[in-house]
């Protein structure tokens, strides 16, 4: 029976690389809503775990509320949205 073993440099490395990715994703969908006319970025967080995205903050309608939730899906990398933006 093989045993993986893994060094705390392996660890550190691929930790490293989950949040240059999750970075990269995150800056993907920002740049995606700063694009969107109807959706004011500024007032939107985006946080991403592992390809997992949170989204919160405030938009202004229902419209802008579902581009915010389609720009974030559509981005390459990730796998879930929860989208705990706020109309207002």
């Amino acid at each position: 029976m093989a045993v993986e073993t893994r060094s705390s440099e392996d660890i550190k490395d691929e930790t490293a690389g989950r949040l240059d990715r999750d970075g990269r994703i995150a800056d993907s969908i920002v740049a995606a809503l700063e694009l969107s006319l109807p959706v004011d970025a500024s007032f939107i967080e985006v946080r991403v775990n592992d390809g997992e995205v949170t989204l919160s903050g405030t938009v202004s309608s229902l419209f802008a509320f579902r581009i915010a939730q389609r720009s974030a899906e559509s981005t390459p990398g990730v796998t879930t949205v929860d989208n705990d933006l706020e109309i207002r």
